[in-house]
């Protein structure tokens, strides 16, 4: 990190290596990147005794701004105007993060004496970040609303067709976005605070003796002033969209709950409307079942009495001319014409008065 000041180069070499020792005592990972996405601070002015001038007592400032891929802490000093700073970075981009502030920092070395220029530099480079985050997760809203038919510039046919997707996948899949529009939001928070809390540092320095007066100064403390404010009115406005997607992202789980309860309710009916063809099918075997046992009920009353009394209904061994017809016939009609007629009847009484408790035992049950 560049180090700026007028002060003597040999206090300022002890000014780096003493505070150098005291970042590193401030400088940790956060401990829950997910909850402590973009944190910010400014640490207790520390009193430290330089070694070059054992009877001087050197005044610095300590901030801090930690993201969830890198941590940075810097230091002011009021008495040798030099500022010290370690970058921790970690996870796939840190290397080009760390690249990245590098080259800004050349860029702007005409800055490097003002205190806040890490910290605007550090707001530049996450914003990016949490900004292609917010737009990935947004495409996927999107994606979802028209797999669902829930976009709004679909046709009638097309909706009817992406209706019979997977819904249950896709319900999941938008669950999880949400939550992350929903980090992608506290990221901004963050962000905005963070814009906020430069522009208060830059007052708050402008107001202070800690710098010469200086025409040099004063604009760098303009520029980022200004930045810093521009920085603050874009975090907000992405605030708000993220906030537009979530409330977007918890309307479409709400639709496809309906959707799934809606495809739920059809196979319901479906099934209710099959298990009524199947009622209606064993109703028509059952009349069949009826017919056959009322064709048994006319033709077994007449075999049971052939058979018990053994009446043959023919004569095979009649003489020429004779009738070949039994002529004690009439004993055989006498007895199986009343007793089929009976239990004919019995049956049909029964059959009746078993069709009229149907419907008491049902509404007692």
């Amino acid at each position: 990190m560049p180090e700026g000041g007028d002060g003597n180069p040999t206090l300022r070499q002890s000014y780096l290596r003493t505070v150098g020792l005291q970042i590193l005592a401030n400088l940790h990972v956060p401990s829950n990147p997910g909850k402590d996405a973009i944190t910010y601070a400014t640490l207790t002015p520390r009193l430290s005794k330089e070694a070059a001038s054992p009877s001087s007592l050197q005044n610095f400032h300590v901030y801090r701004v930690a993201a969830a891929d890198f941590d940075m802490v810097w230091a002011f000093g009021y008495e040798s105007k030099a500022i010290c700073g370690i970058v921790s970075h970690f996870g796939p981009q840190a290397g080009r993060i760390t690249t990245a502030l590098r080259d800004d920092l050349f860029a702007h070395r005409s800055l490097a004496r003002h205190p806040m220029l890490l910290g605007l530099l550090a707001h530049c480079h996450i914003a990016p970040q949490i900004e292609n985050w917010l737009n990935i997760h947004a495409g996927r809203v999107v994606e979802a609303a028209r797999d669902s038919g829930f976009h709004h510039d679909l046709d009638i046919a097309e909706r009817r067709r992406v209706i019979d997707t997977e819904l249950g996948e896709r319900s999941a899949i938008v669950s999880g976005v949400a939550a992350n529009i929903a980090t992608n939001r506290y990221c901004w928070e963050g962000l905005y605070g963070l814009a906020k809390f430069i522009v208060q540092e830059c007052d708050r320095l402008g107001q202070s003796q800690v710098h010469d007066g200086g025409d040099q100064w004063l604009r760098s403390n303009a520029y980022i002033t200004q930045h810093a404010n521009c920085c603050v009115l874009s975090a907000l406005a992405l605030r708000e969209e993220a906030g537009s997607w979530q409330k977007k992202a918890d309307i479409q789980i709400q639709g496809l709950f309906n959707l799934i309860a809606q495809r739920d309710q059809n196979q319901s009916i479906g099934i209710a409307s099959t298990s009524k063809s199947i009622a209606e099918e064993s109703k028509k075997d059952s009349t069949s079942m009826k017919a056959l046992a009322v064709v048994t009920i006319c033709c077994l009353p007449g075999t049971f009495i052939s058979s018990l009394f053994a009446i043959p209904f023919f004569q095979w061994d009649a003489d020429s001319g004779n009738g070949v017809v039994n002529q004690r016939i009439w004993v055989y009609w006498a007895f199986a014409l009343p007793l089929t007629g009976l239990i004919l009847s019995l049956f049909l009484i029964w059959d009746r008065h078993m069709t009229k408790q149907a419907p008491i035992a049902k509404t007692k049950n």
